[in-house]
């Protein structure tokens, strides 16, 4: 089995789909995970102030708010996680902003592949 440094993982996307592709592909890959999954940024907001995770996989196009201003209320609430930006459309003004911004770590286009899996979970 492999050994990965995340152990409890949030998915914030609003796309049902992309839950249960998550759920099949991570549930396969690392059975040893825990993952949740939120679909509105309030939702999730409420959940990690009770809640810690060590891993977001958030989406930059969300309900109610943008990625973007996901972190800030993650900054401003003292949450601290390791972000990981997923989106099915990447542009350059991003993957620059990403660069500038401490609390990204990388950011990726849908669907993830594999690969990209096994390297942010540090296997």
């Amino acid at each position: 089995m492999t050994t990965v440094k995340f152990k409890k993982i949030l998915l914030l996307d609003d796309d049902k789909i992309q839950h249960l592709l998550f759920l099949k592909r991570l549930g396969f890959l690392f059975p040893d995970l825990v993952l949740f999954f939120k679909s509105r940024p309030t939702e999730a907001i409420k959940f990690l102030e009770v809640n810690e995770v060590d891993l977001i996989f958030l989406d930059l196009n969300l309900p109610e708010m943008c990625g973007w201003d996901f972190v800030e209320l993650l900054k401003n609430n003292a949450i601290e996680s390791r972000v990981i930006f997923v989106s099915g459309s990447v542009s350059s003004e991003d993957r620059q902003k990403v660069k500038n911004n401490g609390m990204i770590h990388a950011i990726y286009e849908k669907p993830i592949s594999d690969n990209d899996l096994q390297e942010i979970l540090g296997v």
